[in-house]
């Protein structure tokens, strides 16, 4: 039987921008979780989020697409590219600056960036719960503003590819080159971990190239917050200790963002290019008790 095996980590979250940073900030005990600043909240009862600090998708990113794109795309390519890089998938140290010229001039050609030789056979499969649900309350606010307004407001042309839970995965195989298998997974708040044993799976059954599988969300706005706290599904508590997943006296979880990202290979592949073993994945199960999302 195939092993499976993690050969590379990126990671973008509220502990840091990299992999590197965000386990840091959990060996040392921190915690993501702080006020919410991303826009006013003295009407809401849910004042805590786990905010990206200082992310800049410009470095992954042309200003176009920053624009264009909802943010739960710039994660997953930021979370990719570093676990390419972090994979060795991507030899060319310079690759992101190369890509980022050449976005802003519209030439993207993936051979400008020297990748080996496996990742255009390679997989994408990521994970995300709610997609593009940023970009779509920002497009629901121009609805209503002209109802009130009685003024036309031109919706955005990247409306429905931009919040496709798919697009993070097809973006990401663009931009890294990859011509292989290409899924998004919604499953709610196992959405990451079913891209992840999907990926499992796909390697244990045969797949040849190296699997980018993990989870992105970013459900930072009124919408998505208002929406679940009226639900009872967010912590009212409104300090650090609000996120308290397996206390007793716990009363709610707090909404994040970010990404994170593995790269997936079968082991004698990763034994044949020399890579670095994070960890063997032995198994994965998926069922449902016919009782809840």
């Amino acid at each position: 039987m195939r092993k499976v095996v993690v050969t590379g980590i990126g990671a973008v979250s509220s502990l840091g921008n990299s992999f590197h940073e965000s386990w840091t900030s959990v060996k040392k005990g921190l915690s993501g979780i702080a006020p919410l600043i991303r826009f006013d909240v003295p009407p809401m009862k849910w004042k805590m989020s786990g905010e990206l600090k200082g992310f800049d998708a410009g470095l992954y990113l042309s200003q176009k697409e920053i624009t264009h794109l909802d943010p739960f795309i710039h994660y997953a390519v930021a979370a990719s590219f570093m676990a390419a890089e972090d994979a060795g998938l991507i030899k060319d140290r310079n690759a992101l600056s190369v890509m980022r010229n050449e976005l802003e001039k519209k030439s993207l050609n993936s051979s400008l960036i020297t990748h080996h030789s496996s990742l255009a056979s390679g997989g994408v499969i990521i994970g995300s719960s709610r997609g593009g649900i940023t970009t779509i309350e920002r497009e629901l606010e121009k609805i209503y503003a002209s109802r009130i307004t009685h003024h036309a407001s031109r919706l955005s042309p990247y409306l429905m590819p931009s919040t496709s839970i798919n697009m993070a995965s097809s973006y990401v195989a663009q931009r890294l080159g990859i011509k292989g298998y290409c899924l998004g997974i919604s499953n709610a708040c196992s959405s990451g971990a079913n891209a992840i044993g999907e990926a499992y799976r796909l390697i244990k059954s045969g797949y040849d190239g190296p699997v980018f599988a993990g989870g992105t969300e970013a459900p930072i706005c009124r919408l998505c917050i208002e929406g679940y706290g009226v639900s009872g599904a967010l912590s009212k508590v409104d300090n650090a200790s609000a996120s308290r997943p397996f206390d007793k006296t716990r009363d709610g979880f707090v909404l994040s963002e970010g990404a994170c990202i593995l790269v997936l290979e079968d082991y004698e592949s990763a034994l044949k290019r020399g890579a670095k073993i994070y960890g063997e994945i032995i198994g994965y199960g998926n069922t449902t008790d016919a009782f809840h999302q």
